[in-house]
């Protein structure tokens, strides 16, 4: 008897979608589980920076950490005589040290700073002439500093519920100290090969019989994309055999996948159980191999029937099932892109003098295509790290920098990338991460250029504020919506106001900081630049500024 179904065919990619808006949400269940046991896990929750990250200022050199108003204007030919005070060596808390007009502080690369510190001179750019130290250069303020939560604000959202746990996530997890995590528990998979002509390997060959693959193949492919496989076995086309194994294994799986006995042949029963104890979704696709494959509900469990095939096997987990293995897990189900591609940068990049210069970024997906926002990074920003799932190479052959709005190759760290919707905001605190959309802080003129790029869906931007004590509420605009909503923030502020944080030229925040001082009367005082509007809120409680502004 020749196939058929009472239905059309229906497009593959198509049937896997009809069949998640008939399957609904999952109850997988969470568990517990140390860090290091994470890898391709699912997180059950998600996790917060329970620190800024780095968590203190910390020196980017090995040098002398010293005042800038001791060394501007240093040169070889007018070098800076300043007295060694001590040495701070890398794991010594330097919290109550402050460095002294005239002195400066031995420090070596990831060495905490004393908080009035303004930069570090290298050592190259130095002499050490016993309890003198000689500064030759003046480098500008802030320079060889990581300040707290320049990587990332403490209270960010590094893990969504929902992501996978790869190794650079791992790595942000143990640097914020964070040793265990809530995970979905590995859903359980049954797997069921049909057909009384199957022998398993081993066994002597007789006449009409052919080896089983199939059990082993699935539970391969199933086990490296996290599943826990049971293979029930072989089991015969009687409807009654196959109506136990099916039902049993129901019981006990969170998925029941079968191979053999989908077609339409009087021995053909998987279909016929799986209909009679649930509901067939969908039966027949337009794949070759493959055609014969059915998706069905019992007691709200997926069961998957694949042809005994062993090509078809293959090619329904690797191309067309992936969706539907990632709903059970529990993965989002954020649009992924290909592993390896061209996008458009959104901001201006250059490579490294003598070395290949490598940029990670995040992908975005807008009505001008396909673009990466690059987070040109330094060399102990793990958590940015983990929120990137691209990067691109710049040769150092390269003499000029890579311009907005060129295309570039990108690569993927291992996972097929995630291609998110992008939103730019003048006054978000640094990343965020909402379902599929991706809320990045932005400067005005740079969330306009995204928009007419076709690169931003949605622009938040600063339409005016009110400042009254010690709140802050602002104005914000969606362009192109035109939506109007407030924001308010609390005004953190000590009674003496020296050192400010930059928030940028012109940037919204600046602008309520700059109304605070004027307002206080303050006119002198020095400027810190931040990278993330909220790392000035982690800076302020370590005393490294005197004003910030916190989201309420």
């Amino acid at each position: 008897m020749k196939y058929s179904t009472a239905e059309p065919l229906v497009d593959p990619y198509e049937a896997v979608e009809i069949f998640l808006k008939e399957l609904g949400p999952l109850e997988i269940g969470c568990e517990e589980i140390f860090i290091e046991d994470s890898i391709g896990r699912v997180a059950c929750s998600d996790i917060v920076l329970p620190i800024p990250l780095p968590p203190f200022p910390r020196s980017l050199v090995d040098g002398y950490a010293v005042l800038y108003s001791d060394v501007a204007g240093a040169s070889k030919d007018r070098p800076v005589r300043l007295s060694l005070a001590g040495r701070i060596g890398v794991g010594v808390g330097a919290e109550n040290i402050l460095i002294k007009p005239g002195t400066c502080y031995e420090v070596a690369t990831g060495s905490h700073l004393p908080r009035n510190t303004d930069l570090v001179v290298p050592f190259e750019d130095t002499e050490e002439k016993g309890s003198e130290v000689i500064v030759y250069s003046s480098p500008k303020r802030g320079d060889n500093i990581a300040y707290p939560g320049s990587d990332l604000p403490s209270g960010t959202v590094i893990v969504k519920r929902g992501w996978v746990i790869d190794e650079k996530t791992l790595a942000a997890l143990a640097s914020a100290g964070i040793k265990r995590i809530s995970v979905y528990r590995k859903p359980r998979v049954c797997v069921i090969s049909t057909g009384k002509e199957l022998l398993e390997p081993g066994e002597p060959l007789r006449p009409g019989m052919v080896y089983e693959s199939n059990l082993r193949s699935l539970k391969a492919l199933l086990e490296s994309r996290g599943f826990d496989v049971e293979p029930v076995g072989i089991v015969g086309d009687d409807i009654d055999d196959l109506r136990r194994a099916i039902l049993s294994s129901v019981e006990r799986c969170d998925l029941v996948v079968t191979t053999g006995g989908t077609s339409a042949g009087v021995e053909d029963n998987v279909y016929r159980v799986v209909g009679e104890a649930g509901r067939i979704i969908v039966r027949g696709v337009k794949l070759r191999p493959g055609k014969p494959t059915s998706l069905g509900i019992i007691k709200g469990k997926p069961v998957v029937s694949i042809s005994g095939n062993p090509v078809a096997v293959f090619v329904l987990v690797e191309m067309v099932l992936p969706r539907l293995l990632r709903r059970i897990k529990g993965e989002d189900e954020i649009p992924r892109a290909p592993t390896q591609g061209r996008a458009r940068l959104l901001r201006r990049v250059r490579g490294s003098k003598g070395r290949i210069a490598v940029i990670p970024g995040i992908l975005v997906k807008g009505s001008g295509g396909l673009f990466i926002l690059p987070w040109v990074l330094g060399s102990y920003m793990i958590s940015r790290l983990s929120l990137a799932d691209v990067y691109i190479e710049i040769h150092y052959s390269r003499g000029k920098p890579i311009e907005i709005g060129e295309e570039v190759e990108y690569k993927a760290f291992g996972r097929e990338p995630r291609m998110f919707i992008l939103e730019a905001s003048e006054i978000a605190g640094g990343v965020d991460i909402v379902g599929d959309r991706l809320i990045t802080y932005a400067s005005r003129e740079e969330a306009e250029m995204w928009l007419d790029m076709g690169a931003a869906s949605l622009i938040h931007v600063c339409d005016g504020y009110r400042i009254k004590g010690d709140r802050v509420l602002v104005e914000m605009k969606t362009i192109p919506e035109s939506k109007i909503y407030g924001r308010e923030f609390r005004v953190l502020a000590r009674n003496r106001i020296e050192r400010v944080p930059g928030y940028g030229e012109g940037n919204c925040f600046s602008r309520i900081v700059g109304e605070i001082l004027r307002e206080r009367g303050v006119e002198d005082y020095v400027v810190i630049d931040v990278d993330l509007p909220l790392q000035a809120r982690d800076m302020f409680a370590q005393g490294l500024v005197d004003i910030a502004l916190e989201p309420l």
